[in-house]
């Protein structure tokens, strides 16, 4: 069964072309904020279900609030912590995630990401 937890557009801050030299303390309440959000999505998703760890197929889907162009290699590394906290929130290692399918999106005014897993 798909299911699906859509979450704010990672940070910025979290981009990897964004780090200009930032010590990595700079970044660290970002991080664990996505982590936590959405760790509590996926438990709220999985509440009565019980995973096992197997391959999980994820597509996610960074919808912008602009056309502006940008770059979905760089989009996934600034989701890595919301990706480590949906795996926790299903209880399993987030390495099962795979195939994990990339897609754009754009909604006039306003920006999430959006994980389908199954």
């Amino acid at each position: 069964m798909k299911r699906t937890i859509t979450l704010p557009y990672p940070s910025s801050k979290l981009n990897p072309n964004q780090s200009n030299g930032r010590h990595w303390q700079s970044t660290k309440n970002i991080k664990q904020s996505h982590r936590e959000i959405a760790q509590y999505l996926a438990q709220c998703a999985y509440a009565s279900v019980t995973v096992e760890n197997q391959p999980t197929p994820l597509t996610i889907t960074f919808v912008k609030a602009t056309r502006a162009r940008f770059d979905l290699d760089n989009a996934l590394a600034s989701a890595k912590y919301y990706l480590d906290g949906i795996a926790a929130g299903m209880g399993i290692d987030d390495q099962h995630f795979h195939p994990i399918t990339l897609m754009r999106g754009y909604e006039k005014g306003n920006a999430y990401m959006k994980v389908e897993i199954g």
